[in-house]
């Protein structure tokens, strides 16, 4: 009898032990939340822009450097969400230096992912984003709970635009100058845009170059020919004159009284990660001449056609067509 009630209570302890004892305990409210960082890990990636404590970055692979303040034994893994909000597939592996304080990889900002149109993308674009915001997360079993820091980041993925207009006007010596002027341009989808228009880290720079006839002459790498004017800004709107240009002429229906000048300009605008926008336009003008053979008065400006650029050996244009506008032809 007496083996019988301890072999019972046995049983009842073991049932116990099964229910309660292998059961996690619920934490306490608070417990896990920001715990397991290690102060002090500095996240550099490649080419990146701060503006108000925000990070941005060009998207593709870009590189990234961990700074620790103790070395890390083990491995040093990043892991980073796409823009929906899901994690990507697998962390990458980063690779140390000789005292294993900084660790080195690469690592890919994506940005074309499918999402839902709006009403507003139904009129504009339906897939990708040009400004993103992606979570990335240092890894390694050196930190507490394997996560030691995390931090967001953006993604710029689009390169800026401007809309440009050229007049032209005599030059008080011999020959013309172009006026090349940002506009105003009115948006799709939404206020009007600025004449230099960034949706993400915001105009970097811009620069022109204008050559006597088309650079791409010979090949599809700039320099193949000098420019005979440059100029660069940081700053919208855009308004910059050239010098007096001489580049040669030819007479216009056989005529000596009309003069054509034959040019080639080359617009580039890029934001604060780097991604850049870079076309080009033949510019040609045409004038009457004085009794010195001087410039007098503006006939017509002739942007020439897109299919004019030089292609490639593959039949691809050198460089993008500009779409540039006439502001006005003034005398």
């Amino acid at each position: 009898m007496k083996k019988k009630l301890f072999l019972l209570l046995l049983i009842v302890a073991l049932a116990a032990f099964v229910f309660t004892g292998c059961t996690p305990p619920t934490p306490s409210e608070g417990e896990g939340e920001g715990e397991g960082e290690i102060e002090g890990v500095v996240v550099e990636f490649d080419g990146q822009y701060e503006d108000n404590g925000r990070i941005y970055v060009k998207g593709g692979n870009r590189g990234i450097t961990v700074t620790f303040p103790t070395p890390v034994t083990g491995v040093v893994q990043v892991d980073l969400t796409d823009c929906t909000g899901n994690y990507a597939k697998g962390p990458v592996a980063l690779f140390p230096n000789a005292d294993r304080t900084v660790w080195e990889g690469s690592i890919n900002f994506d940005c074309h992912y499918w999402k839902l149109p709006s009403p507003c993308d139904t009129a504009c674009e339906q897939y990708g984003n040009d400004c993103c915001a992606t979570t990335v997360t240092i890894i390694s079993g050196a930190c507490d709970r394997d996560t030691c820091t995390v931090l967001p980041v953006i993604v710029d993925c689009e390169a800026p635009t401007a809309a440009i207009c050229v007049e032209a006007d005599c030059c008080v010596c011999e020959g013309i100058e172009l006026t090349f002027k940002s506009e105003v341009t009115e948006g799709i989808c939404g206020p009007d845009k600025d004449d230099c228009y960034d949706k993400c880290s915001g105009i970097g720079g811009w620069s022109l170059n204008i050559y006597c006839g088309n650079p791409f002459d010979k090949c599809c790498e700039v320099p193949c020919a000098e420019p005979v004017f440059s100029a660069s800004g940081t700053d919208c709107p855009i308004e910059v004159t050239t010098s007096c240009l001489n580049c040669k002429t030819y007479a216009v229906d056989g005529e000596n009284d009309q003069l054509e000048m034959r040019l080639f300009g080359i617009f580039s605008i890029w934001d604060n990660v780097g991604n850049t926008t870079e076309v080009g336009r033949h510019i040609n003008v045409v004038y009457e001449v004085d009794e010195d053979g001087n410039c007098e008065e503006i006939t017509c400006i002739d942007l020439g056609v897109c299919g004019d650029i030089k292609t490639d050996p593959n039949d691809k244009p050198c460089i993008d067509c500009w779409d540039l506008k006439i502001c006005k032809v003034k005398s």
